[in-house]
């Protein structure tokens, strides 16, 4: 899982639990593939932030002019 942050995995298998439980008491599908969606909106959103950083640090406008 090269690329994956910790933090972010975990959250998703937070959420990823939460809609799973819920929906198997309360056979709510729509409401478990809404807390799915939310937790890999904060998988994703928590991996593009540091690959747009890493990408601001490479670029060659970060650099000061003299």
């Amino acid at each position: 899982m090269k690329g994956i942050r910790t933090e972010g995995l975990a959250i998703f298998i937070l959420f990823f639990g939460i809609a799973m439980l819920a929906a198997f008491q309360t056979h709510n599908w729509l409401n478990a593939a809404f807390w799915i969606a939310i937790g890999a909106l904060f998988l994703f959103a928590d991996n593009f932030k540091r690959a747009y950083k890493a990408r601001r640090r490479n670029s060659p406008r970060s650099e000061t002019r003299h």
